[in-house]
């Protein structure tokens, strides 16, 4: 039987995640405010007695507000991430609420077939219980002029936040419109940040299905679209960039070697620009010309272009 998106009572009876993180939430005291402190206290009578003296110096009252004011913040530090602890010891586990499937291109490849949690589902699950702490997020959302999307998730409560910034460059399969492919990519970075500077967690901590068993995850299937169509464009060989990137398929891929991926491409855009300069030109060098200086890491260690065939 699918348990997708539930969770389980000590009766044995499943129910939805949702309704599990109220249920604890339900049995869960939060922690009155902290009040303000007795030393807090001697402190402002202290400055607010030196500044009815009309002699006292205004510069060491200055001095004794700024020794408030920092004494006041690392108060303000201490009962945010006290609240956040507790809210983190009743915190649900988010199950996996999304169903993705779709064939491979290749069909002695399996298909993509994956559950994850989606961002409203993580939202449900763990809002309420940052609420019961007294604690709130919000996102800020920039696109940069190079199109990239910086999302910045901050929490936040007792004069005190912390915040998590995340950027990414929107991307989809063919059929996706510009709107989509940034509405997509916007999601999946509040997904990310809301769930990292709360300290929450999917199920098996997952990476959206993708290199389920691996040790580190595999690009996406966006990612993946993204490469063959760059491919195709530039002319690359598929065989020479796969043995460039030391992989089988671009569904082996890890994530983190997605820029070397992009630096290959780019990189056989540039040599199929030079030779169709050089072909036009069709001269050779002047006699006093300086020879050209050798860029690469190591001498005679190939470029990626001349792994990924002719242009």
């Amino acid at each position: 039987m699918n348990t997708q998106g539930t969770d389980e009572t000590k009766s044995g009876q499943l129910v939805s995640a949702q309704e599990a993180a109220g249920r604890r939430l339900a049995e869960h005291t939060p922690a009155p405010p902290p009040a303000e402190s007795t030393d807090s206290a001697e402190l402002v009578a202290i400055i607010r007695t030196v500044a009815r003296d009309p002699n006292f110096d205004v510069e060491k009252l200055r001095e004794l507000r700024a020794i408030h004011k920092e004494w006041q913040a690392e108060q303000n530090e201490k009962a945010f991430f006290d609240a956040l602890a507790r809210a983190q010891a009743v915190m649900p586990v988010v199950r996996k609420n999304k169903h993705v499937h779709f064939p491979n291109r290749d069909q002695n490849k399996p298909d993509t077939d994956y559950w994850h949690a989606d961002y409203g589902a993580l939202v449900a699950a763990v809002k309420p219980v940052l609420a019961a702490e007294g604690l709130s997020y919000r996102h800020n959302v920039i696109q940069e002029e190079d199109g990239w999307i910086v999302v910045e998730c901050v929490l936040q409560g007792y004069g005190h936040s912390e915040k998590v910034v995340m950027r990414g460059k929107p991307e989809g399969s063919p059929g996706m419109n510009e709107i989509q492919k940034t509405k997509s990519c916007t999601t999946y970075l509040k997904r990310s940040t809301f769930e990292a500077v709360a300290g929450a967690a999917t199920e098996d901590d997952d990476d959206d299905g993708r290199g389920a068993g691996t040790q580190e995850p595999l690009i996406s299937a966006s990612q993946i679209a993204y490469l063959n169509a760059q491919i195709d464009e530039c002319g690359a060989e598929r065989e020479g960039f796969l043995k460039y990137l030391g992989v089988e398929a671009l569904e082996d891929l890890p994530a983190s070697e997605y820029g070397k991926a992009e630096y290959a491409i780019e990189a056989k855009r540039k040599a199929n620009a030079r030779e169709k300069g050089e072909g036009a030109a069709a001269e050779a060098p002047a006699a006093d010309a300086a020879p050209a200086e050798d860029t690469s890491a190591e001498a005679g260690e190939p470029e990626p272009h001349e792994l990924l065939g002719a242009g």
